[in-house]
């Protein structure tokens, strides 16, 4: 949450967030990114890759921010990563190197592209189809 409004200032839109847990103390700050953002698409919850991926493949973002392994998915879809897990980020030093790797992630999203998978490689159209939340809704049955 307290990159998101770096992000803006930057003038970059967010399309969607994938969160693993939500505690109640984010729960007002989550009420204000969804009232700036009416259309925004959410994931709350650790979930499926297939939900993620399906999520991405809807929205196709021009870069995937995030921490960890998850960026893998991304990439797989040709997308371009930028992973937070080893960027610094606070203080005014963390938000120039911020800055930069966004321009760099955007401007050269070469290994996205040679990284992507061929179609048939990925999931099934089937499993495409559905709704991103299927699996939660399925599960919750």
């Amino acid at each position: 949450f307290a990159v998101i409004p770096f992000l803006e200032g930057l003038g970059l839109d967010l399309a969607g967030l994938a969160i693993t847990a939500l505690s109640q103390a984010q729960t007002d700050q989550l009420l204000a990114l969804v009232e700036r953002h009416p259309d925004l698409q959410l994931l709350v919850g650790e979930g499926q890759v297939f939900e993620e991926v399906n999520l991405l493949g809807s929205l196709e973002p021009d870069l995937y921010l995030g921490a960890g392994s998850a960026a893998v998915h991304a990439l797989r879809l040709g997308i371009p990563v930028l992973d937070l897990q080893h960027l610094p980020v606070l203080g005014y030093a963390g938000a120039e190197r911020l800055a930069e790797a966004l321009d760099r992630s955007l401007s050269k999203p070469a290994l996205a592209r040679f990284l992507r998978e061929p179609a048939e490689r990925r999931y099934a159209k089937g499993w495409l189809a559905k709704s991103t939340h299927w699996f939660i809704k399925h599960e919750v049955k």
